[in-house]
């Protein structure tokens, strides 16, 4: 995997790379369920816009098709998967204007629970976009659940791939 992800004091880091592979933030998250704060992000640039998260900007340049979810494990789920995928690093406050030059068709797959905010980002962004919500089952919630209790052949046949 290209995400070079780190582990330090109970953390979880994930190093944001554009698709020059330079790194333009860093997530943490707290690997605790316990923990208050759950996730740390670096202040809003002058532009107002986060960053877009991508486990492989290879895999996503050679890619007709790409998945949008609303979260880095997610994103990482897919990817593991063999699907290019992408998320905000702030989960589903992803903003369309990061996704329109990425010139591909995206289909965003929501979380348990965010089917409405899934198909508000896909009205803003227009006939590139499509939703698919899953049907998850028992005790999941999001793609990484079902990649971990079911395996990668489930998920991707849970999308239809």
């Amino acid at each position: 995997m290209e995400g070079h992800l780190g582990f330090l004091d109970g953390y979880c880091v994930f190093p944001v790379y554009n698709d020059q592979q330079q790194v333009v933030d860093i997530v943490v998250r707290s690997a605790s369920t316990k923990s208050t704060t759950r996730y740390v992000v670096a202040p809003v640039s002058v532009s107002g816009l986060r960053p877009l998260y991508c486990p492989s900007w290879k895999q996503l340049k050679e890619s007709s098709v790409v998945y949008v979810v609303f979260g880095i494990i997610d994103s990482i789920a897919l990817h593991l998967a063999g699907l290019s995928s992408i998320s905000g690093i702030t989960g589903k406050s992803l903003n369309v204007e990061l996704l329109r030059p990425l010139n591909k068709r995206l289909i965003i797959i929501p979380d348990k629970g965010e089917e409405r905010e899934a198909h508000i980002l896909a009205n803003k962004i227009g006939w590139k976009a499509k939703v698919k919500e899953l049907d998850f089952p028992e005790f999941t919630k999001d793609t990484d659940d079902i990649r971990r209790t079911f395996g990668n052949e489930y998920l991707l046949q849970s999308i239809g791939v």
